[in-house]
């Protein structure tokens, strides 16, 4: 086995490894809320890493773009298209959110206010941690 054949075989196994330490996380009821359904398993992935050579020799160090005026325009058309479509839908549907209560910790962020400004940013942020950080 080539060197450049088993460094590819530890880069797959990132992906294979958060997501086992996603689902041992989704199985501790504590942990099932957001933020911590994300930010328990990212730790404890980056902490494996850290602690196992071949692991990370092969981390792809995470590389983070440029905001340009343009993208923030876009992400808040974006952001206010989305908000719009979601406001109207729960008006005219009227659905059960109920369970989703305890998924969201509204009082952490300081009400409906903050959870609405920090919960899109912050759960934007750990998704691309997760996807193009870790799985891709």
């Amino acid at each position: 086995m080539s060197a450049r054949s088993a460094s590819a075989d530890w880069r797959a196994l990132h992906g294979i490894l958060f997501c086992v330490l996603l689902a041992l996380t989704m199985q501790v009821p504590q942990f099932q809320i957001w933020p911590l359904l994300w930010v328990m398993p990212l730790t404890a992935y980056l902490v494996i890493v850290a602690m196992t050579p071949p692991l990370r020799a092969s981390f792809s160090r995470w590389q983070f773009g440029r905001v340009t005026p343009f993208a923030a325009f876009a992400a808040g058309i974006i952001g206010l298209s989305t908000i719009i479509t979601l406001v109207v839908f729960h008006r005219s549907t009227h659905p059960d959110v109920s369970g989703y209560h305890t998924m969201l910790p509204m009082h952490w962020f300081g009400g409906i206010v903050g959870t609405a400004i920090v919960f899109p940013l912050l759960n934007a942020v750990l998704e691309e941690i997760v996807f193009r950080g870790v799985l891709f």
